[in-house]
C-alpha cells in the first residue's frame, strides 16, 4: 500500500487508501469458489458453537456478579475450557486453508499479533473481495450503519479483537508501531474504533496481497 501511495503521490489516509484499493484490477474481486463455500459451511458449525459458549459464559458471569450464583462458577470454568479448545481449533483450521491462512498470517504479521480467534473468524467470514466501503458498512463502521447490509455478529468479533488488542498493548504486549501510537495517544473509545478500522483495512490489504500480490511487495 505504501508503494501505491508513492506511485500516485497521495498522502496516507483512510480516504486515499480506499481510492487506491478501488483502482486495483477487478479480477481480485472474485466470487467464492465451490471449495471455499464448502469450507465456510463446515466451519460455521464450529463457529456457532464457539459463539454460543461466549454468550452463555457472559450471561452466567453477569448473574454471578449480580448475586445469583447457583453454582455457576463451575459451569463458567468448563465453558472457558471448551471455549479455549474451540478457539484453538478455529485458528488451526483457518490457518490450514488456502488464501484464508495466508490472509490471517499476513494480518497477524502487519499488526504484530500472535493469535486471535476473532481475527480468524473475521478472516474466514468477511467477504474480503468486497470494496472497502462495503466492508465498512457490513461492520457498522460507517456513520449510518442501517444503510445496506449490516452484521451485528461480525461487528461483535471486530469489537472484541480491537478491545483485546487495546488491552494487550496497555499491558505492555508487543504490537505494530501504528497500533501502539493509537493506543497511547487516544482515549479508549476512540482508540478501539481506530483499531477496528485499521484491522479491517489490514485484512483487506492482506487479502489483495494473497490473491494478487501487489507490485514491489
Amino acid at each position: 500500500m505504501k508503494k501505491l501511495r508513492v506511485e500516485n503521490n497521495m498522502r496516507k489516509s483512510d480516504e486515499n487508501d480506499a481510492v487506491l484499493l478501488a483502482r486495483i484490477s477487478s479480477e481480485v474481486f472474485r466470487p467464492l469458489t465451490t471449495e471455499e463455500l464448502e469450507i465456510k459451511a463446515r466451519m460455521r458449525l464450529l463457529i456457532n458453537k464457539y459463539e454460543r459458549i461466549v454468550r452463555w459464559k457472559k450471561t452466567l458471569k453477569k448473574l454471578v456478579k449480580d448475586g445469583f450464583d447457583y453454582n455457576f462458577r463451575e459451569s463458567i470454568r468448563l465453558m472457558e475450557a471448551d471455549g479455549k479448545m474451540l478457539s484453538e481449533e478455529i485458528v488451526r483450521q483457518v490457518t490450514s486453508f488456502p488464501i484464508y491462512g495466508e490472509v490471517y498470517r499476513r494480518t497477524c504479521e502487519i499488526l504484530r499479533v500472535r493469535r486471535s480467534v476473532d481475527l480468524a473468524i473475521l478472516t474466514l467470514e468477511l467477504p474480503l473481495y468486497w470494496p472497502l466501503q462495503g466492508l465498512k458498512g457490513l461492520l457498522g463502521l460507517k456513520p449510518n450503519k442501517t444503510e445496506g447490509l449490516y452484521s451485528r455478529r461480525l461487528r461483535r468479533h471486530i469489537i472484541a479483537f480491537a478491545v483485546n488488542l487495546y488491552m494487550n498493548v496497555k499491558k505492555g504486549m508487543d504490537a505494530s508501531d501504528e497500533v501502539i501510537k493509537i493506543v497511547n495517544s487516544l482515549p479508549r473509545k476512540k482508540a478501539t474504533f481506530r483499531l477496528e478500522l485499521m484491522t479491517l483495512k489490514t485484512l483487506r490489504i492482506a487479502y489483495l496481497m494473497a490473491v494478487k500480490p501487489l507490485a514491489g511487495g
